[in-house]
């Protein structure tokens, strides 16, 4: 979608008080801040890993060989790029990486 489309879309959506016009951000009715992410599906693994944190970790990640190799449409598939099973966020740390080869 456009940045204005978002813009049209959030502005009219009664599930938000508010948007940050040209930001995808919103503030919903019962107070949540919510910000919207478009990302193409053959990435969409990577993104819920980058976007899901925590962002040390993250940085981490983006070092590992086959990070952003697509295609990726699940997180776990992103996970498998990267030569890792499947992490929760609760249980992210970068000392869990320490001693796999990056580039």
């Amino acid at each position: 979608m456009l940045p204005e489309s978002w813009d049209l879309l959030l502005g009219s959506c009664a599930l938000f008080v508010s948007y940050e016009p040209g930001r995808r951000e919103a503030i919903s009715s019962e107070g949540i801040p919510v910000k919207f992410y478009q990302v193409e599906k053959t990435a969409w693994g990577f993104a819920q890993i980058a976007h899901s944190g925590p962002a040390d970790w993250v940085t981490c990640c983006r070092d590992l060989p086959g990070w952003d190799v697509l295609p990726a449409e699940t997180e776990s598939a992103a996970f498998a790029r990267i030569g890792l099973a499947t992490i929760p966020p609760s249980e992210r740390r970068p000392d869990i990486l320490s001693g796999i080869k990056t580039e």
